[in-house]
Order: C-alpha cells, then structure tokens, then sequence
C-alpha cells in the first residue's frame, strides 16, 4: 500500500523514491516549496520548472498537502522579505510597500484587489499566503 505523505514536510530522499524524480528534481520542488512557504495545493508543482506532467501524477500518488502554508506578513515584510515569495516580484513589493504607506495596513483581499498591479491571477495564487 502506498503510503500518502505531506508535501510540505518531505525531504530529498522520499521525493527520489518517486518515478522520474532524481536530486536535481527533488532539490528543485524542496526550493520552490521554501520560497513559497510550502505548497498551498499539490496542483503548485506545474509551476516547478522542467517537471512532467506524468511525473506530477506520480508524485499526486504519494504525496498531499496536509499542513498549511506559512502566511506573508504583508503589513510588515520589507520590499525584500516579499519579493522572496515567487508570486511577488520586486516591482510588486514596493508597490504593495507604497499602497501600505498611502492607506494604512491591508486588511483582506479585496483591499489587495485596489492596487492595479496584482491581476486576479497573482491574486487568486496569493489568497493562502494571505494572513
């Protein structure tokens, strides 16, 4: 029986025991998944470069997400500190950083949903990461 475990806390060598996933590979899904905070849905791992779709599926057979990501402290973080998140480009961060310094802390989504730079796409990929 396969024995189904969480894909955030995975290290190196389980990911390896999977078809199609060498060191390169399992170093690439563990870096991904620390600048993310951990995976919000395994769905993420299309957005690991070079990964197969057949290969995803072989790894959706041992692997789920079962704890949460960490959350972005969008009201604190520096430019720097969220510009690491892959959803979060450098440009977006001190645009997310001027918005703050204009209108005070951002409460939810929809005041994310204000700044004309996030697209409902980044949007939509941010809601878990969002405390």
């Amino acid at each position: 029986p396969i024995v189904v475990s969480d894909l955030n806390i995975v290290d190196a060598d389980a990911l390896q025991k999977v078809k199609g996933i060498g060191p390169a590979f399992s170093e690439r899904i563990i870096k991904f998944r620390s600048r993310l905070g951990g995976f919000a849905s395994i769905n993420q791992l299309n957005e690991v470069y070079g990964l197969k779709p057949e290969t995803i599926e072989e790894i959706k057979k041992h692997f789920t997400v079962k704890s949460p990501p960490k959350k972005i402290n969008i009201n604190n973080d520096s430019a720097k500190v969220l510009a690491r998140h892959p959803y979060i480009s450098y440009d977006l961060a001190w645009v997310i950083i001027n918005y703050r310094k204009q209108n005070g802390n951002i409460e939810s989504l929809n005041d994310l949903k204000e700044i004309k730079a996030i697209d409902s796409i980044t949007l939509l990929k941010l809601r878990p990461y969002m405390e």
